[in-house]
């Protein structure tokens, strides 16, 4: 089959064709399936959509702050490392 996409492009790259819109698609369908399931209101599953972003979003914060400081550790043994391999010279 000829495919009329221009030269080094294939399917797998257009919207909604790449592996990352496949995983935001299964993660949505799972999500609407759990909340399907459960016995919330409407009301309650939108409380907890909001809630779930706002803990997911609080989460990323957390991580971002400890990998920070775990880099800046690691810099300062570095650093430390460095200068006294220096001091030996």
């Amino acid at each position: 089959m000829t495919s009329n996409l221009p030269p080094g492009v294939s399917d797998d790259m257009l919207p909604g064709n790449r592996p990352e819109d496949i995983t935001w698609e299964s993660a949505i369908e799972q999500a609407c399936d759990e909340l399907c399931e459960s016995d919330l209101t409407a009301e309650e599953v939108r409380r907890a959509v909001k809630i779930g972003i706002a803990a997911v979003k609080a989460e990323r914060e957390d991580l971002k702050v400890e990998f920070e400081e775990i880099r800046k550790d690691e810099r300062m043994v570095c650093e430390g490392e460095f200068a006294d391999r220096v001091g030996k010279w």
